[in-house]
């Protein structure tokens, strides 16, 4: 049924505005509204063009809502998106960061549920993003649910080679039914279709002697896609061809050389300390800030400069160390921008035209960095940081029998903490929601005795692990875990947990049962209620 509003069906614009409120994104992107602004119903989307357009994690989740709403589409187009652990649309819009935006993982793992179930989508591109083998892993379980997705572009991500073969197969097999199930014409019919007559007629419906995998899919999506819009008689809405971005080479990524540009020692802690405040740095490790600050480049502007204009290309990311900027959009200020804010970043992830006009509103300097330091410095933590996963997990005994591509699949869905000494990772009789894996340093356990006091119980360090059993059985936290140095964490959060760990479950239980770490938890486990 269409969505209702005031007796009328409502444009799928407005509805996907009002999904970006309930999302809390301040501001829809302007270029999928114009898109969505060529339908007169949800039910008449047949394409959604999402390529090379940032559009960021929490209106990513109004995305995901808005396409199961439109149950006729076919075609998804979701190559080239941001779906990082941050928001950069809200760091632009002004709003303050929270614990509330959604990591890359989990807008993937919506999306990918929203996929599985879909009754009409046979086309989807996933090219030119930042998802690794947990998203594989989900791609793979979805394509096994739906068998209507004969086509799926994956260029440039980095899903390990071996669930992309399965990725490969399972749509060759959705391909090949599809084939199988329409190669004969509907009685009293002379041909199935009229795109038929184009294929050469001395081979296999939808095959030649030159015709290759990726053509045989195209024409399939083609047939579909005629099919519905003869069905439905609805306007016609051009479509736009996908390209791929060239693919991320790790190698390359690992061994470049960001530029130095020398600064004094007042320059460099004023720089590091600007950016420690900015979420687009703040996640960078120590040697990674250090090498963030000396790639900067300074620029100085006086009152009046054009530091960058509306609508034109750039590559470049301004940090404003003094003075004040401008935002000016179709002509108006709309925001004053001052010291320790960024702009600029979308032109970091993609080739698109500057949102707005920044001219200097006072005597403004500003430190840049280019787009391929910034995404080379962003990426290698990436890789290092799953390498480092990787090394820790094929260290801990219960993971010994996982596939390498599972522990990849397992080193790309874990989150990574750091915790003071004293802090609380758990508390005593909470919801478990995390499996914990220790990277570096030391936990206690406190536990309660018979009078519900604390006493320790246990401690663990690098390569332990703890807080999944009370999730698998569904009761509360039996017990505290505290810090008891500086320690590095990395938690799975539930949701993944089988979905990662499957091929180890019976293993992992039985040795929850007999090991003498889990004497107390054995012990405490039917003292605390379901969650």
């Amino acid at each position: 049924m269409p969505v209702q509003f005031d007796g009328a069906p409502e444009l799928p614009s407005d509805v996907f505005s009002k999904m970006c409120q309930e999302r809390k994104v301040k501001q829809p992107n302007k270029t999928i509204l114009r898109k969505l602004k060529m339908y007169s119903r949800v039910e008449d989307v047949e394409e959604l063009d999402l390529s090379q357009n940032y559009i960021g994690a929490r209106q990513m989740l109004a995305i995901c809502d808005l396409v199961e709403k439109c149950s006729n589409l076919d075609t998804l187009n979701a190559s080239g998106l941001c779906c990082y652990h941050t928001d950069l649309a809200n760091i632009w819009n002004g709003n303050n960061a929270d614990d509330t935006i959604p990591t890359g993982n989990e807008v993937w793992s919506q999306l990918v549920e929203v996929i599985k179930t879909h009754p009409n989508l046979t086309s989807l591109n996933v090219s030119d993003n930042d998802c690794g083998p947990l998203v594989g892993k989900l791609l793979e379980e979805a394509l096994k649910s739906n068998k209507n997705i004969i086509s799926l572009e994956h260029n440039s991500v980095l899903i390990d080679k071996e669930t992309l073969n399965g990725i490969d197969n399972i749509v060759e097999k959705n391909l090949s039914r599809f084939w199988e199930t329409n190669k004969k014409p509907s009685p009293g019919q002379d041909s199935l279709d009229p795109f038929q007559s184009s294929f050469n007629t001395d081979f296999a419906f939808g095959e030649s002697a030159n015709n290759t995998a990726e053509q045989s899919s195209a024409q399939a999506v083609t047939l579909v896609q005629g099919r519905r819009k003869r069905t439905r008689n609805k306007s016609n809405v051009s479509r736009r061809v996908s390209r791929s971005c060239a693919p991320y080479n790790p190698e390359e990524v690992t061994s470049f050389k960001a530029p130095v540009h020398e600064k004094t020692d007042a320059e460099y802690t004023m720089l590091r300390a600007l950016l420690k405040q900015n979420l687009l740095f703040a996640h960078l490790s120590e040697t990674d800030l250090k090498t963030t600050v000396m790639a900067l480049f300074k620029m100085e502007y006086n009152t009046g400069d054009t530091i960058m204009t509306e609508g034109e290309e750039g590559d470049t990311l301004y940090t404003i160390s003094e003075g004040e900027v401008d935002v000016i959009i179709g002509g108006k200020v709309v925001a004053q921008k001052s010291s320790g804010v960024s702009f600029g970043e979308l032109a970091l992830m993609y080739n698109t035209p500057r949102s707005a006009t920044i001219r200097a509103a006072s005597k403004t300097t500003t430190w840049g960095i280019d787009r391929d330091t910034y995404r080379n410095i962003v990426m290698s933590v990436s890789i290092r940081r799953r390498e480092e996963y990787q090394e820790k997990l094929q260290n801990i005994p219960f993971l010994k029998d996982l596939k390498k591509y599972e522990i990849l699949q397992l080193a790309d869905a874990l989150e990574s903490h750091e915790w003071n000494t004293g802090d609380y990772i758990l508390r005593y009789d909470q919801p478990g929601e995390y499996m914990y894996i220790v990277l570096s340093g030391s936990v206690e356990v406190i536990g309660r005795d018979e009078n519900d006091r604390k006493k320790h119980v246990h401690s663990f360090s690098a390569g332990q692990h703890f807080g999944e059993l009370e999730f698998l059985n569904s009761h509360r936290t039996v017990a505290d875990i505290v810090a008891t140095e500086p320690t590095r964490t990395a938690r799975l959060n539930r949701n993944h947990f089988e979905l990662c760990l499957g091929p180890v479950l019976e293993v992992f239980k039985k040795n929850a049962v007999q090991s003498k770490d889990y004497a107390y938890y054995r012990k405490q486990a039917d003292k605390l209620g379901k969650v």
